[in-house]
């Protein structure tokens, strides 16, 4: 994707859609584009009061995205909708809903100077759009401490890349693709905790994989 403009967070962008009333276009359809990361799923874990086990059971889907196991919303049924939808079209999990979803229609892009944002152009149906502060449309999810684990895990999954890369051997790749599944993403956190404890976990995969 071409992306024009890369903005900050403290930028305006023509992103307000009414609160998406009357359309759920970006919850039908989108195959395993809907990835959620460590943090997504613990917070829908403690939110709907459901062990990790079950909540994959019932409301994730699980497919190979950049050569990892990532979890991503089910989408079910006719019309592939979002297992979240209620009855009406409308997110049942909007107040705690994955930073993907939140982040929607904007993009995210990694760079030196940290996160950057961009509008996924054509993306929302929405015909008259209202400009937003980014830090309000994302609101708490981008605060430091968040963006930080955002950075740190964008990293990690690209030290897996390499090392899938190097290493070519499919049986070292399906340890590979398990371990990254359950130590991050299966096994549950301490409500309350999960930055501290996901840097513990990151710091552990590193040195398996022998990254800095």
């Amino acid at each position: 994707m071409e992306v024009s403009r890369l903005l900050n967070i403290h930028d305006m962008a023509r992103i307000g859609c009414n609160d998406c009333k009357g359309c759920f276009s970006c919850c039908q359809g989108m195959g395993d584009s809907v990835v959620l990361t460590p943090y997504d799923v613990h917070v829908l874990s403690v939110k709907l009061q459901m062990p990790v086990d079950n909540l994959f059971q019932e409301w994730l889907s699980l497919s190979v995205v950049d050569g990892l196991i990532q979890p991503g919303m089910a989408m079910n049924g006719e019309g592939e909708k979002c297992h979240a939808l209620d009855s009406e079209g409308r997110c049942s999990i909007h107040a705690f809903r994955p930073s993907i979803c939140r982040l929607f229609p904007l993009g995210r892009q990694y760079t030196e100077d940290g996160i950057k944002y961009f509008v996924l152009e054509g993306a929302c149906p929405a015909p008259v759009k209202t400009k937003v502060k980014i830090s309000k449309w994302v609101e708490r999810l981008e605060f430091k401490e968040h963006e930080t684990f955002l950075v740190q895990w964008h990293e990690f999954k690209k030290l897996c890349m390499a090392k899938l890369a190097e290493i070519e051997d499919e049986n070292y790749h399906r340890q590979l693709m398990m371990y990254v599944l359950q130590l991050f993403f299966r096994k549950p956190y301490a409500e309350g905790n999960f930055y501290k404890e996901f840097l513990a976990r990151l710091e552990e995969a590193k040195e398996i994989l022998g990254g800095e």
